[in-house]
């Protein structure tokens, strides 16, 4: 969030930020492994799964995504350059809503750039889905080294070492969410969250992982996405929690989704409206961080609810079917 922010107004808080999607990825393999490993070995159908992820992704989604596209609307009547029409705004809100990405230049989700991740996590959660039903397992050696030395490959003939999100780069975010999500996947299927590990080692990586984020390298940042960050994952998955730290890493866990995929159209609202232009860079960067985390915290009740209504009505359908 706040490297996003400050991006924007040249205070380039965190500029190694962007490998947090790194990170997003390969926790992802690890969560989804945990969370359907069993379901889909045990008959779990492909439509099942996927209505599954969809109703977890879609409804936040689309808030985001309606937000962002009334802000755009608010921008161009407003008279701000976006190198947009009308015409251009409902086209790219078209393609994102059937979850398109838009590939004629600049970033593929316009409208709400995060949203790009969640394209490439779809597309490997259908992968991952395949290979259990193919191989048993979620994960393999020989999945994950493959793509790892495509993603290097490819890392090192463009010098992109954040690709995915725009045009330009778009084909090499299939090699970099496949290496670090089938990472994460691997890392669950060693079983290593069952061993205890030193706590001083979990403290050192996540410190060496938050380091990363202050370095404005993409080298560092890249080398951190294939090294450290799967290091991190594994030791701290074996952590042994307190009750309070254990509440306190639920709520952060809670929170992260919905921010993450809130935060920019909250952003750009703001500078459509010119709510708090008054104020220096600064404290409007506090202003929309405080906004966008109270709002992402509102979100997170009636998204579980209504997650939870359309999963019970789905469940009625199916056996209704059957």
């Amino acid at each position: 969030m706040f490297y996003h922010f400050t991006l924007h107004n040249d205070l380039h808080w965190f500029p190694g930020a962007w490998v947090a999607v790194d990170l997003f990825f390969i926790l992802s393999g690890f969560v989804i492994s945990h969370s359907y490993w069993g379901s889909i070995s045990n008959g779990m159908s492909l439509a099942q799964f996927i209505a599954a992820r969809i109703l977890r992704l879609a409804p936040l989604y689309f808030i985001g995504l309606a937000i962002g596209t009334a802000a755009a609307i608010l921008a161009l009547r407003s008279g701000q350059s976006l190198n947009l029409d009308a015409s251009g705004i409902f086209s790219r809100f078209i393609l994102a809503l059937s979850f398109i990405p838009y590939l004629n230049g600049g970033p593929i989700f316009p409208l709400n750039d995060p949203s790009w991740s969640l394209f490439f996590e779809v597309f490997v959660n259908i992968i991952f889905f395949w290979h259990i039903r193919k191989w048993g397992s979620p994960s393999g050696i020989i999945l994950v080294c493959a793509a790892a030395v495509a993603f290097l490959v490819g890392t090192l003939a463009t010098g992109r070492t954040n690709p995915g999100w725009a045009t330009g780069h778009f084909s090499l975010g299939f090699p970099r969410a496949i290496a670090e999500f089938f990472a994460g996947c691997l890392i669950y299927q060693t079983g290593i969250y069952r061993r205890t590990t030193s706590s001083g080692m979990v403290v050192t990586l996540t410190a060496l992982t938050f380091l990363g984020f202050l370095i404005d390298k993409g080298k560092v940042g890249f080398i951190s996405s294939l090294t450290i960050i799967p290091l991190t994952i594994s030791f701290a998955s074996s952590a042994k929690l307190t009750p309070r730290v254990r509440r306190v890493c639920i709520a952060l866990g809670e929170i992260s989704y919905p921010l993450y995929i809130i935060h920019y159209p909250v952003y750009f609202t703001a500078q459509a409206t010119r709510a708090i232009s008054q104020h220096d860079q600064v404290t409007q960067t506090l202003i929309l961080a405080a906004a966008s985390t109270i709002f992402s915290a509102a979100l997170i009740g009636p998204d579980r609810r209504f997650r939870t209504f359309f999963s019970e009505w789905l469940e009625g359908v199916r056996r209704a079917k059957g």
